[in-house]
């Protein structure tokens, strides 16, 4: 189950007793008023936390886990505010980030996002609650402009063309 816009505007697509092995989601990455925000609607909500914060983002996938369940998603570790929004939004929900990986956009580049894997803490072994597995950066692009090679094979392992 993807978690988006849609879900958290029209509350009865997931029932409350739904419950789901892996939820995936994107959520917003901003607070509204701290950015540019367009005219279009689905955009506004892409970009901007209309229908809810990372928190509730957290708190709504936690709900909706099976035992021994998975949340992952991707949200800016830069800058640190942002990363710190993450970081509340899961302790609050009962969550843990027991593995991340770093996402840089360009080589050389200081990372802007993370992919993050969460569980509920009571279903996470104990030995995985301290610091979380950090994962070597995905780099996107080399410094050159080329699309870097690991890149190219995550692109290919969900069907994509390199």
């Amino acid at each position: 189950m993807k978690f988006g816009w849609e879900t958290f505007g029209n509350p009865g697509v997931v029932g409350e007793a739904e419950c789901f092995d892996l939820i995936l989601g994107s959520p917003p990455y901003f607070p509204p008023g701290s950015g540019t925000e367009g005219d279009h609607p689905q955009k506004m909500a892409c970009r901007f936390e209309l229908r809810g914060t990372v928190a509730d983002y957290c708190a709504r996938a936690s709900r909706h886990l099976n035992p021994g369940g998975s949340f992952v998603c991707v949200f800016p570790v830069s800058p640190e505010q942002q990363h710190e929004r993450l970081r509340q939004g899961v302790q609050e929900s009962g969550l843990v980030v027991w593995k991340w990986r770093p996402v840089v956009f360009r080589e050389g580049e200081r990372p802007l996002l993370g992919l993050f894997c969460m569980m509920r803490k009571e279903d996470l072994p104990e030995s995985l609650r301290g610091t979380p597995w950090r994962e070597e950066p995905l780099v996107i692009r080399r410094e050159d402009g080329t699309v870097h090679p690991e890149y190219v094979r995550v692109k290919m392992s969900f069907g994509f063309p390199p």
